[in-house]
């Protein structure tokens, strides 16, 4: 009777929620949402570093919906790739949302610096560093 009440807190068994999940993919519905109870099991199969890790479970995901498992890092580099190619054409520094990551790369006093990126775009653009 514990058991049940804790699995009611708990929700659904693992198998039932990756059965639920992986229908969610086949039939192409959205990810769920970080702060449901989906989004947060879905997290915890598919982080290599946890111990709810299923590798198999994510590589099925992964086959089917990869832009399911983007990650922050996946999202920045596609960022920097961007920043880097319109460099290379010669464009403006751009003064959108993603002029405002630039910023972020750029600065050593901010967390997502990244040392190798500056180096890269200051050689392409120095002017885009002038203030």
């Amino acid at each position: 009777n514990t058991f049940k009440q804790l699995r009611n807190v708990l929700g659904n068994s693992a198998d039932e929620n990756k059965s639920k999940l992986l229908e969610m993919v086949k039939n192409m519905e959205n990810k769920p949402n970080s702060e449901t109870h989906l989004g947060k099991v879905l997290y915890h199969y598919t982080n290599p570093n946890g111990s709810s890790y299923d590798e198999k479970f994510t590589k099925e995901i992964k086959n089917l919906r990869p832009d399911w498992l983007v990650t922050r890092s996946d999202k920045a580099n596609e960022k920097k790739a961007k920043l880097l190619q319109m460099a290379k054409n010669g464009e403006n520094r751009p003064q959108t949302s993603l002029g405002s990551c630039l910023g972020s790369y750029i600065n050593p006093n901010s967390r997502s610096y990244d040392e190798e990126f500056t180096k890269q775009i200051k050689k392409l653009r120095q002017d885009w560093f002038k203030k």
